[in-house]
């Protein structure tokens, strides 16, 4: 396991970000095009009742894949402070027991939600002409849950050891299998919704399996046998005592976007189907602020276990600098061309017409998550993740949908104001993030590491 890890406590702290940042950066953006192929193709081969289905469904899986990915916060955390601290016993004993929560969790969840599809469908109004695409879609990517949960443990534990590279390299093979089958099912066979997500659940098993059979090659801690099943209590206690708010946090925040895209159904098929696109755009723009976020949190956590919280803290100023120039870059981009970029998902122009002016108002958003992801990266890094999911549920649960009906009805901008109330909403979190840094709370360790390795929450 020695390769893989890689020590971020030592030399440039902007160049130690920049390299850990840029193979985050083309996964995330890898990812997003795994996830948006779908939405991307059918919106070129099938009708509007397929992209809604898609686009809204996607949306839903979304969801479930951010639950995971906020999850698996609480391990990288601990992982990537025992790797700074040279801790490597208890840096596996960490690994054996994520791996095994996260498949007991994956197979439980797949009962659960085939269960809940059609309700869900129900509570988020799916229009009639999109409900069987949707039901479809979501039921077959759900069959495959194991695999996503899968794939996104074995990249938070590699970033938490340093390795931003693999993941990297996985999810390459992913995307670009699932753009090929895309193709295949939607464009040729006119499989529809049901093509795109048997393409999806096709690529996510191959590059699972590519990845295990990488990781036993480089006698990985965990080898995936039954033997390497076990879960030890405290390890499993701190997982979920930092990772459960995080997935407590990305719930909310998920379901809320996905309840924009609620707000815009009932102005038709053709907003409902805008504002999902708009989402999807949505998805590509967030990426750099994401990558930022991992990676102000790896490189920050690796420096605590190393005892050096000075080195932690430059890491945060540092990397919110590079997030807000993208954030200002991705804002002109999308107010100089809203309608080029609405393109690429859809060429029906009714529906152009409708997401350009969606999508500018919602690109208000990017100039202000730099400011929270950032801190909320940071903030994971010293364990104390109820500070970003507090943050989260301010502004998904207080704002984003309140203020989407403020502007959109009560001051008359009607679809578009559901867009400007959405975006604004991320402001809400800023206030609270900037009184905890300036706090010094953060200071005080989540997690205590002694000299024996012993660890326990403070």
């Amino acid at each position: 396991m020695a390769q893989i890890r890689r020590d971020l406590t030592k030399g440039s702290i902007s160049a130690n970000l920049a390299r850990f940042a840029f193979p985050v950066f083309l996964s995330c953006l890898l990812q997003a095009l795994y996830g948006n192929a779908d939405a991307i193709i059918v919106g070129q081969y099938s009708d509007l009742a397929n992209i809604a289905g898609v686009t809204q469904g996607s949306q839903l899986t979304n969801i479930l894949t951010q639950m995971i990915s906020g999850l698996s916060t609480g391990a990288s955390v601990i992982i990537a402070q025992y790797s700074g601290s040279g801790q490597m016993k208890k840096t596996e004993k960490a690994i054996r027991t994520v791996f095994t929560l996260f498949m007991a969790s994956a197979l439980a969840l797949t009962g659960l939600m085939l269960v809940l599809n059609r309700p869900l469908a129900a509570l988020l109004k799916v229009n009639d002409q999109a409900l069987k695409p949707f039901l479809e879609y979501v039921g077959i990517c759900e069959l495959a849950l194991l695999f996503v949960f899968m794939y996104n443990c074995i990249s938070a534990v590699l970033q938490a050891l340093g390795d931003s590279r693999h993941p990297l390299v996985f999810v390459g093979i992913a995307s670009t299998l699932n753009i090929f089958l895309d193709l295949f099912m939607v464009g040729v066979l006119k499989m529809g919704a049901r093509g795109a997500a048997l393409a999806t659940v096709l690529a996510q098993m191959v590059s699972v399996l590519l990845s295990v059979r990488f990781l036993k090659k480089n006698k990985f801690s965990f080898d995936f046998s039954l033997k390497s099943l076990g879960i030890d209590a405290k390890e499993a206690r701190l997982i979920f005592s930092l990772g459960l708010p995080y997935m407590i946090q990305r719930l909310l925040v998920y379901s809320s976007y996905l309840a924009i895209s609620g707000l815009a159904n009932p102005y038709g098929l053709v907003a409902g189907s805008a504002a999902g696109v708009v989402s999807k755009i949505n998805g590509f723009a967030t990426i750099p602020f994401s990558a930022f976020t991992v990676s102000i949190s790896t490189v920050a956590a690796q420096n605590i276990g190393s005892g050096s919280m000075k080195r932690a803290q430059q890491t945060l100023y540092t990397g919110f600098i590079m997030s807000f120039a993208f954030g200002l870059l991705l804002f002109v981009l999308v107010q100089l061309f809203p309608r080029s970029i609405i393109s690429i998902f859809s060429s029906d122009p009714s529906l152009v017409d409708i997401a350009a002016p969606f999508l500018c108002y919602y690109s208000v958003e990017y100039l202000l998550m730099p400011f929270t992801w950032s801190m909320h990266g940071f903030f994971t890094a010293t364990g104390h993740t109820l500070i970003p999911s507090i943050d989260g549920i301010i502004a998904a649960v207080v704002c984003r949908a309140p203020f989407a009906l403020l502007f959109s009805r009560t001051l008359g901008m009607g679809l578009n104001g559901i867009a400007l109330g959405s975006a604004l909403a991320v402001g809400g979190a800023i206030i609270p993030a900037f009184i905890f840094l300036f706090s010094g709370i953060w200071r005080k360790p989540k997690i205590k590491l002694d000299a024996t390795g012993d660890c326990d929450e403070s």
